[in-house]
């Protein structure tokens, strides 16, 4: 009996030897995904928080590594010149880039990429593959599983920001970004070891793919499972019941999911369940190709054609977006296409290093596990280069990339893959360190940055000088000076245009607290890189009517007519072209009372008196024109009916036989 016991007691001892063996040789990869799932309730996209809490985590990975004394592998040379060019690419389109402050953010992102890369490339063996393999399942398992607690308690997913992989803020949930990168784990997993577990997983992955209403990741994931059935068709493991029946329940939820989302939603109103909550507002989605990304890639391919060698930018899309939309509020941060976005922001010429880098590794580990290798590459290794592809594939008509999360997941396979198949490089150590030592001190003076700007984030001046290319901070300072009535040095300003020349909200932010030509100037500029901003369309003409500068208020009028300018505008736009009248000026008033028509067409008093200024001015024409639309309208149509009889028979009065009507505020319809 007691030697009964003693044998448990060493067996308990010895299982927690190995786990605690276990946790320290696999601490990075356990910090590694902790520091993902954690990064999930950040949100992502352009965000500072996100940006920060990455790079300290990431500095954090590597002082690990470094503590451990693990053995940092030099990356192969073919690797290592790519990986260069790619920065050099970067580097050269920032010195042009339109946002020299989102440069510098997509260029850390870059680094944090590079530093996961190289890192769990050094770490690659096929025990690591395993390892790393069963982590990004738990991790995604883990996800998802807080993703449906969001969905069935949506209040709960408040404190999420609006860009995030957790809940569907924006169409569909982007948990399918993780999910599109796991499948081949999942389905390769059940194929080969079908099991009551392997069977609950794979439902369960089935399940969650299917609620995220991700039409593209279905359709991807779909057509791959078809093609792997196919391929293996001769494996008796793919005829079993148990994966017959698998296999129909994800072809089965897919086309069902697949038919709602394609149906017009007006049809869909009809069946009434679907139209309540947070499921039915996933499910009543536009029709694939009636969606946004089509405008998107619209306005990508007219910014490549602009720009076509070096681009706008690295992380300047938004900018181009903003710049090229063709109604208000139709712009994106993403252009919902790896590839465009990219040729956008680097060019041709500066895309080319990272689309060859990328093709290079996806050659490199197709010949290495071709080659034949260990279970572990097959089990493993195998669904983790595919996976890697899937999300490259799937990066074409979606902004997965733009995720953290994503991004660093997609370069730390690549570098554990690519690990795994080369052999080790014998060059010196001088020639591994250098880009690494570069990659550290970007993202270490980033993270400084950013993180010493939030601890003096309610003292705007110290945290605009410490982080100037943040647009935040400079949005930060300069409306801190329009709150209390103050002027920006011009050392300030320089900063703030070297850094943001073309971001239209920091200028605008800057055009607000300026005065006179400037403030004039700085409109101009805005309107030019965001001319469907209403609102500051608004601001800039209000300025210029109360500043009495009526030459350029006219040409902004010619220039853009009645955007974003609403009724009120109609009284005050008549009473600065009669002064004109008056004066004898009778061309100087038509951008005057144009606008006023526009603003507000259904009053018929400004049409009628347009018209008689263009009978004035002998445009007779374009008198009978104003007149006819003014009849159309069915407030106006009575009184423009009568002006427009007066015309015909040569009895129109003349412009400003109105004006106590319209000053006076008789603008019945």
């Amino acid at each position: 009996m007691g030697e009964h016991v003693f044998v448990k007691i060493m067996w308990f001892r010895h299982q927690k030897e190995l786990t605690a063996e276990f946790f320290k040789t696999n601490i990075i990869f356990f910090a590694f995904f902790l520091l993902l799932f954690a990064a999930l309730f950040l949100g992502d996209g352009k965000q500072a928080a996100a940006d920060t809490f990455f790079a300290g985590g990431m500095l954090s990975l590597w002082i690990v590594a470094l503590y451990q004394k693990k053995k940092i592998r030099p990356i192969p040379a073919v690797a290592q010149l790519l990986w260069a060019a790619v920065f050099t690419a970067y580097a050269i389109s920032t010195l042009f880039s339109d946002s020299i402050g989102y440069s510098i953010s997509s260029i850390v992102r870059l680094s944090m990429g590079y530093l996961a890369y190289h890192l769990f490339y050094s770490l690659s063996s096929p025990k690591t593959l395993r390892v790393f393999a069963v982590g990004a399942v738990v991790f995604v398992g883990l996800a998802a599983l807080v993703a449906a607690a969001y969905a069935i308690f949506p209040s709960l997913a408040g404190g999420l920001p609006l860009m995030n992989l957790l809940y569907g803020n924006y169409g569909h949930n982007h948990l399918a970004d993780l999910l599109v990168f796991i499948a081949p784990l999942i389905i390769y997993w059940y194929r080969d070891s079908p099991s009551p577990k392997t069977i609950i997983v794979f439902v369960a992955f089935v399940a969650a793919l299917g609620f995220t209403f991700a039409r593209g990741a279905w359709i991807l994931i779909a057509a791959f499972f078809l093609f792997e059935s196919v391929r293996r068709g001769h494996i008796k493991a793919s005829r079993s019941p148990t994966f017959l029946a698998a296999s129909v329940l994800l072809f089965g939820l897919s086309a069902a999911f697949l038919l709602i989302a394609i149906v017009p939603a007006e049809q869909k109103q009809r069946l009434r369940w679907f139209g309540y909550g947070d499921l039915g507002r996933q499910i009543l989605k536009t029709p694939p190709l009636n969606e946004g990304r089509l405008r998107y890639w619209s306005q990508a391919i007219s910014a490549i054609k602009e720009r076509p060698a070096f681009g706008s930018g690295p992380g300047t899309f938004y900018l181009q977006s903003k710049r090229l939309q063709n109604a208000p509020l139709s712009y994106s941060w993403f252009a919902h296409s790896f590839p465009l976005e990219t040729i956008v922001e680097l060019g041709i010429l500066g895309a080319l290093p990272l689309f060859f880098l990328l093709f290079h590794h996806g050659k490199e580990i197709v010949r290495g596990f071709g080659a034949g290798g260990s279970g572990q590459d097959a089990r493993y290794g195998t669904p983790l280069a595919i996976g890697a592809g899937l999300t490259l594939v799937y990066s074409a008509y979606e902004f997965n990339m733009n995720f953290l999360v994503v991004w660093v997941l997609f370069w730390s396979t690549l570098g554990l893959l690519l690990g795994s198949v080369v052999k080790p490089d014998a060059r010196p150590a001088r020639s591994r360190s250098r880009t690494i030592f570069i990659c550290l001190f970007v993202v270490g003076i980033y993270y400084s940055s950013c993180a010493v700007s939030l601890v003096f984030s309610k003292r705007a001046e110290a945290a605009f000088l410490i982080a100037p290319h943040d647009a935040d901070r400079a949005l930060g300072l300069l409306e801190h000076y329009e709150k209390y009535n103050k002027t920006a040095t011009s050392a300030q300003i320089k900063l703030i245009f070297f850094f943001h020349k073309k971001d239209a909200s920091v200028i605008v932010a800057a055009a607000r607290i300026s005065k006179g030509d400037t403030k004039d100037q700085l409109y101009k500029e805005v309107l030019d890189i965001d001319p469907m901003n209403t609102a500051c369309r608004q601001e800039y003409v209000r300025f210029l009517y109360i500043d009495n500068r009526w030459a350029s208020l006219s040409q902004e009028l010619v220039r853009r007519g009645a955007r974003g300018l609403s009724e009120s505008w109609a009284r005050p736009l008549y009473q600065t072209g009669l002064a004109a009248v008056r004066e004898g000026r009778y061309n100087d008033a038509l951008p005057f009372w144009s606008v006023a028509v526009l603003a507000s067409p259904s009053w018929s008093h400004p049409s009628i008196e347009l018209a008689s200024l263009m009978v004035w001015t002998g445009d007779t024409g374009g008198a009978k024109s104003v007149l006819d639309i003014c009849k159309k309208d069915k407030y106006a149509n009575k009184h423009c009916e009568q002006a427009l009889e007066q015309f015909n028979n040569g009895q129109l009065g003349p412009p400003g036989a109105l004006a106590r009507d319209i000053i006076q505020g008789d603008n019945d319809k």
